[in-house]
């Protein structure tokens, strides 16, 4: 009820504490008589208040000051646009921290990464399910691919790998918003999709019909308790496991197909 009339009364951030609540307004709209008049239509002498001026801070500056970089052993970093590059890391990958999945803090994007890190790309093409930021799609190209298709549903992925594919400065990355059914009509020696367990089962058959014989699928985006369920998928479809790797429980697995 307190939160209501505050909101009521312009207060636009609320936090809980142990003792009560903080709520934030501009001192310009701060009245403290509204807070007087509020309280006693409450009508609860148990509640009382203090105010405190903040002192005017530059929230987005903040933000990238504190904003981390991701270091994945020395084989890659991930860093916004406004951080340095460390050196001595093998690839460089600018990421534009958006609404998009894929700016490396998860483990999954980390894992796949890792996975990655263990795959000859050179002069593969490679096909990028739930691209998210592009940032797989990126490094796939810098890896040495000859091809790369980055695809996702959200519009709002579509363009910020568009956008991270210019950062990055790499040609021969194609971004499509779709599914599996914008896949073009060709093989890739790899195909990466780090998106959903229900997605993951839903697709595989798909991601396998344009997978070259003994071709890669990596796999992430799911628990350790899932990984039975979509490796008895995967054999189904004459993939054998060859390397799993997990962090916090989460796991990415990579597959071999033979026919």
């Amino acid at each position: 009820m307190l939160i209501a009339f505050l909101v009521e009364m312009g207060y636009e951030g609320f936090e809980e504490t142990d003792v009560g609540i903080d709520a934030y307004i501009a001192s310009a709209q701060y009245d403290e008589k509204a807070i007087e008049n509020m309280l006693s239509v409450l009508g609860s002498p148990s509640i009382s208040f203090e105010k405190r001026m903040l002192p005017t801070i530059n929230w987005n500056a903040e933000w990238e000051r504190n904003y981390p970089s991701v270091f994945i052993d020395h084989f890659c970093q991930i860093i916004p646009p406004f951080r340095s590059p460390r050196p001595n890391f093998s690839y460089t990958l600018m990421i534009e921290p958006k609404m998009s999945f894929g700016t490396g803090h998860h483990e999954t994007t980390r894992l796949m990464i890792q996975q990655m890190q263990k795959i000859d790309l050179l002069a593969k093409n490679v096909l990028d399910m739930g691209c998210g930021t592009g940032v797989l799609s990126i490094l796939a190209k810098k890896m040495g691919a000859k091809t790369v298709t980055g695809i996702d549903i959200d519009p709002w992925s579509y363009e910020n790998a568009m956008e991270n594919i210019q950062l990055n400065q790499v040609d021969h990355i194609d971004i499509v918003q779709g599914n599996t059914a914008q896949i073009p009509s060709q093989s890739f020696d790899v195909i990466l999709a780090n998106i959903n367990r229900n997605v993951l089962l839903e697709d595989m058959s798909s991601y396998v019909q344009h997978l070259a014989n003994e071709g890669t699928l990596l796999l992430s985006g799911f628990y350790e308790a899932d990984e039975a369920q979509l490796s008895q998928k995967a054999q189904s479809l004459n993939l054998i496991v060859h390397r799993q790797l997990s962090e916090h429980r989460w796991v990415a697995v990579c597959y071999h197909k033979y026919n």
